[in-house]
């Protein structure tokens, strides 16, 4: 009797021993599935091939891609729209001034010939004068419309609303380890020739001096003469000259990612320069076959820091760019600059209109030997 009384008194202890090991077990349990769900949640969620399909695993990049894009998005100013509203005439696909991804319109910064030389590209968004250079929004709006700059800046709100394009605004930069010349490219054929002596020069003479080579019918380049640009020697870019006068630029140069250095960081005919202490700076490089050794071009009126660097390893620099009151204006920007660095700098003109290359051999000749003897600044020619 006692021993069994005693049994059932084990056996209830026993079940409440048990009944508290599983609660505390469960308790257990339930903590350390929390534990670990909370860890889980924070690290990054991994798929396993085998249980994502096909369609989510495109979904995913079409997701990384869009937000990649985002990144790269920004605003930009609706000038096509802007133009139309205010009644703006843009040069049409028959204007010689007119390209494919930009809207030209007359200049109203720069004077000379007339044509449709200030430019909006319309992937990068910004404005350009063949001419006289860069200009800002906001400087061709109050230009152009003769408003202050808080309208011009209230207008140019106005017509970036909803309107955003990748941002190609990334500067290119010359990377080329070695220059190759454009398709078809080789000795001056027939046409290049009677270019050349329609202009009064001698094929055979510019070839051996500047190593001018022609293209052919076809290509981005086709009907050119291709002028090599040269660097202390090395071969770093070239520019191509129109032979037809129809093509809409007149000088076209080698895609500057293409390129070994800028050539606007270069100044066309430098290594021949170099061997005399004086030299002539001219505009363009049909200048420069003009008046031969001695010169050197800076492709445009537009000239860049790295060319007036170049330029003080000069004792006396005689800039000699056309006589229209902007080419005029920029030459004496350059004297200026190169006399804060200690050079003997001074502007000069033609007498007569035009340029230096619509001189006649031997007054090019008398020029230059003038020139590079005297530093006493006068009219010539």
């Amino acid at each position: 009797m006692y021993s069994l009384r005693k049994r059932r008194l084990l056996s209830t202890e026993n079940d409440k021993t048990e009944k508290e090991n599983q609660k505390t077990s469960w308790n257990q349990h339930r903590t350390d599935t929390g534990k670990h769900e909370k860890e889980n949640a924070r690290r990054p969620k991994v798929y396993e091939d085998k249980k994502q399909t096909d369609k989510e695993k495109e979904k995913g990049r079409k997701e990384i891609h869009k937000n990649q894009e985002k990144k790269q998005m920004k605003w930009r100013t609706n000038i096509e729209q802007l133009f139309m509203d205010m009644g703006i005439n843009v040069a049409g696909p028959g204007d010689r001034h007119h390209q494919e991804g930009w809207l030209n319109i007359p200049c109203p910064f720069c004077t000379g010939n007339p044509g449709n030389h200030l430019g909006w590209k319309e992937s990068e968004d910004y404005f350009n004068c063949y001419r006289c250079g860069f200009h800002s929004h906001v400087q061709v709006l109050t230009t152009l419309f003769n408003i202050d700059e808080a309208k011009a800046r209230d207008m140019i709100k106005q017509y970036q609303d909803n309107l955003h394009v990748p941002d190609w605004n990334k500067k290119k930069k010359a990377q080329a380890k070695h220059i190759l010349l454009p398709s078809q490219c080789g000795p001056l054929r027939k046409a290049h020739k009677q270019y050349l002596r329609k202009r009064g020069f001698d094929p055979k003479q510019l070839v051996d001096e500047w190593d001018l080579q022609g293209t052919g019918i076809i290509g981005p380049y086709k009907f050119r003469i291709i002028a090599p640009i040269y660097h202390k020697n090395q071969l770093v870019s070239y520019q191509g000259r129109d032979i037809t006068n129809r093509s809409k630029l007149k000088y076209k140069a080698c895609p500057i990612e293409k390129e070994i250095r800028h050539h606007k960081h270069c100044l066309y005919g430098l290594d021949h320069a170099l061997k005399d202490k004086t030299v002539v700076v001219v505009e363009g490089i049909t200048d420069v076959w003009r008046l031969g050794k001695g010169a050197v071009s800076t492709f445009g009126i537009n000239f860049m820091d790295q060319q007036l660097e170049l330029l003080t390893e000069f004792d006396c620099v005689w800039i000699l760019y056309d006589r229209e009151p902007l080419a005029q204006n920029m030459a004496s920007k350059m004297r200026d600059r190169l006399r804060t660095e200690g050079v003997n700098a001074r502007t000069v003109n033609l007498k007569r209109k035009g340029d230096p290359a619509q001189l006649s051999p031997q007054e090019a000749q008398t020029l230059m030997k003038y020139l590079l003897n005297t530093r006493r600044p006068q009219p010539v020619v």
